[in-house]
């Protein structure tokens, strides 16, 4: 079994399978289609599972969330979802919610990532509609503003599978 697939069974899925329990257990925040998206999220953001931080900015963890969106995040889940705020405490020091956990802890950085996709409003494409799985990652993860493309996230993801 590749790395991916490995992150994708031993971290990606139980993060979501405990975030979905703690939501009420509805399957909303553990599909198929989350776990792609995080996963090529992951897959270029840190460079296929190279870095934790991001070299030149203040990204931190293998979702490179930077620390800004990171307290905003927090500040908006404790306003409108304490109890997933709560369950992300699973995950990092209970009750303390530091960014640079997402550097150690790849299992609260992918429970950050999780929590930042439910601010949009946008449904999530299907899990195997890659080409709009990268058009949501770059829309919403990098924004118009980064230099990463829609390729770029496909490719990584693609690169990161495919990998024996």
């Amino acid at each position: 079994m590749n790395i991916a697939k490995r992150f994708i069974n031993y971290v990606i899925k139980p993060v979501l399978d405990q975030l979905d329990a703690a939501a009420g257990g509805h399957g909303k925040l553990n599909t198929e289609a989350a776990i792609a998206l995080i996963m090529m999220i992951v897959a270029h953001e840190s460079g296929k599972l190279t870095y934790s931080k991001q070299v030149r900015g203040p990204a931190l963890g293998f979702t490179q969330m930077e620390p800004a969106t990171f307290f905003w995040l927090i500040e908006w889940l404790g306003k409108t979802k304490p109890h997933l705020l709560d369950a992300m405490s699973m995950f990092g020091a209970i009750g303390e919610h530091d960014p640079l956990m997402m550097v150690v802890c790849p299992q609260y950085a992918v429970a950050a990532a999780r929590m930042n996709l439910l601010r949009f409003p946008e449904s999530l494409p299907a899990a195997d509609d890659l080409d709009g799985l990268a058009r949501y990652a770059k829309k919403y993860w990098n924004t118009s503003a980064g230099k990463a493309t829609e390729a770029d996230y496909k490719n990584a993801y693609l690169h990161m599978m495919e990998q024996e």
